[in-house]
């Protein structure tokens, strides 16, 4: 099962690329709008996958939502963390910039 949604985000992760052409032969637009900064968000949620290697992690929110880091963000993080994530949205894809584990607080009984 984990390795399915592996497979899975690094579908959405690495498309595809039929038909693909050369830079060179196709002609580029250029836009007068301004180019916007990206504006960072977050999101919470127990990590259902990590994939170091390929810098892919799937967390469980409300949605499955899928991130792509880098591998030193990744190295402390397992399943079934609750972790928090600050990413920004480039071209479709979630990108992390940072990944926090949540504290475990312990109440006294």
């Amino acid at each position: 099962m984990r390795v399915f949604f592996i497979a899975l985000a690094l579908l959405f992760v690495f498309p595809f690329n039929v038909g693909a052409s050369d830079s060179k032969t196709t002609p580029q637009t250029t836009s007068n709008k301004p180019e916007r900064k990206a504006r960072e968000k977050t999101a919470n949620g127990v990590v259902k996958a990590v994939d170091t290697a390929a810098g892919i992690i799937v967390i469980k929110s409300r949605d499955e939502l899928i991130f792509t880091a880098d591998e030193s963000l990744l190295k402390e993080i397992n399943v079934n963390d609750k972790v928090i994530i600050k990413y920004t949205e480039v071209s479709g894809k979630k990108c992390a910039n940072s990944i926090k584990l949540e504290s475990k607080k312990r109440t006294r009984r």
